[in-house]
């Protein structure tokens, strides 16, 4: 049995957001796009799905996006980019597709990038990886990736 996320209220002083290994579905709930001072979204292995809403660029604090082995389609946020304080990003076993999005290389504090198994591509050659000075793991496996291997790398 499957059941819906649930969020009280605005969630204005939520910082941590865990429910991994759960039977948790549906959306993301709107809710979570307000809870400003989050800085962790820990969600992986449930049966999450939809897209991640453009909104998620609302939540500057968020440090921690973790949603691997879920449902999740459509692109990447476009904005993303804008999430500065990103360290870690999990979204390894999803139905995401698209490009990823050139603002992604805003995120100067990002340390881990799982993206692998989704339904990505583009030319990854094109992307500069020269900012991502503090990113040790780049995960981009089975995915429909295009170009050579970006020389900033």
């Amino acid at each position: 049995m499957s059941a819906t996320i649930p969020l009280p209220g605005k969630c204005s002083k939520l910082q941590i957001f865990r429910a991994s290994h759960n039977n948790l579905s549906g959306l993301l709930p709107e809710d979570i796009y307000n809870a400003t001072k989050l800085e962790e979204i820990s969600l992986p292995r449930n049966s999450l799905h939809g897209a991640i809403s453009d909104r998620i660029a609302n939540l500057t604090n968020l440090a921690i996006l973790d949603l691997y082995f879920n449902h999740f389609g459509g692109e990447l946020p476009h904005n993303l980019g804008k999430l500065s304080k990103l360290k870690l990003v999990t979204l390894d076993f999803n139905n995401l597709e698209g490009s990823l999005p050139p603002s992604l290389m805003n995120c100067t504090n990002l340390v881990e990038l799982r993206l692998g198994s989704n339904y990505l591509e583009g030319d990854i050659s094109i992307l500069d990886f020269s900012r991502l000075n503090q990113l040790t793991k780049l995960d981009l496996w089975n995915n429909n990736f295009t170009g050579t291997v970006p020389v900033s790398l």
